[in-house]
């Protein structure tokens, strides 16, 4: 009598172990699927993201410190951890710190890395003297978008609207009407 409660316990064991297996794979599938930057606010970050230029962004006011003149030699061709690694040896007080920064999480946003690329804008935004804290401001409610948190972005979208001088008012604006 004990083969047959033997046999339906290992059946029991082998369909739990199963299920298991199947509920893993569903959990893995749908994490890499919210992972994979495609979400219903894709079309408005491609619509409104500006890559960055350095060309467009000359600036001659001081001398291109080593690593800022690698990091960019790097993104241009297209080497980014690179360019990550030249950039991440500029400190805060260095001319170029924050438009570093800056770059790197244009870098981030256009690879579908928007944590990566709020981190990068945070730096930025840490300073509201730099030349790139409005860009960075801008381009940090893009990525909350790219991350699929619409809130957030809005508040940022908003601080713009509010603020009495900014670049980016007029795509707030537009940005805000569509979401």
């Amino acid at each position: 009598m004990l083969y047959p409660i033997h046999s339906s316990l290992s059946r029991r064991r082998s369909a739990s172990a199963l299920f298991l297996v199947i509920l893993s794979s569903i959990t893995i599938a749908s994490f890499f699927s919210s992972c994979s930057g495609k979400n219903k606010y894709d079309h408005l970050v491609k619509k409104y993201l500006v890559p960055y230029s350095p060309s467009a962004d000359l600036d001659v006011t001081s001398i291109p410190t080593p690593s800022w003149a690698l990091g960019i030699e790097k993104y241009k061709q297209g080497e980014y951890k690179d360019m990550e690694a030249a950039f991440n040896q500029l400190k805060p007080g260095n001319a170029y710190y924050y438009k570093a920064h800056y770059v790197m999480g244009i870098v981030a946003l256009q690879q579908h890395q928007p944590f990566k690329a709020i981190d990068e804008f945070k730096a930025v935004r840490a300073n509201p003297e730099s030349k790139y804290f409005k860009d960075a401001q801008w381009m940090t409610a893009l990525a909350y978008l790219e991350a699929g948190i619409p809130a957030r972005a809005k508040d940022i979208l908003n601080a713009i609207l509010n603020s009495e001088k900014h670049h980016y008012k007029k795509q707030a604006k537009a940005l805000l009407n569509e979401l």
